[in-house]
């Protein structure tokens, strides 16, 4: 085996050009307007849960970038992204448990808990269905 290093006249070239980094999907103008009600929901239940977690009542810690997560019980597709009995305001670390630990039983528990509290904050279960 050569120990030499290899000579070369030419530089290397690639065999295709580079591709673009533009976006794979581009957000629908559907999608645009579903998120910016979306923008407007959130900002609405952070307000009314007073910047707190709505499952326990605890404030959070002062180092997070966001002071209240949404988060998300039966996920986001469709119409579940725009119904309030499907966001639960969380801190952080709580969201990040629950993101971790999530069973269909604690999905149950989350949905019972957000339809009491939605319910006493004057959202209508019909509007959302």
């Amino acid at each position: 085996m050569k120990k030499t290093p290899l000579k070369r006249k030419t530089p290397l070239k690639a065999k295709t050009p580079l591709k673009s980094k533009t976006g794979l999907k581009p957000v629908s103008k559907k999608r645009a307007k579903q998120m910016t009600e979306y923008d407007k929901l959130v900002i609405k239940l952070r307000y009314l849960c007073d910047n707190k977690s709505e499952l326990t009542g605890a404030y959070p810690c002062y180092l997070s970038d966001f002071k209240i997560d949404p988060h998300h019980i039966d996920g986001r597709e469709g119409k579940l992204l725009l119904n309030p009995f499907n966001i639960i305001c969380l801190t952080r670390l709580e969201h990040i448990y629950i993101q971790l630990h999530n069973t269909l039983e604690r999905k149950q528990e989350l949905l019972a808990i957000v339809k009491k509290i939605r319910l006493s904050q004057g959202f209508k279960e019909e509007d959302y269905k």
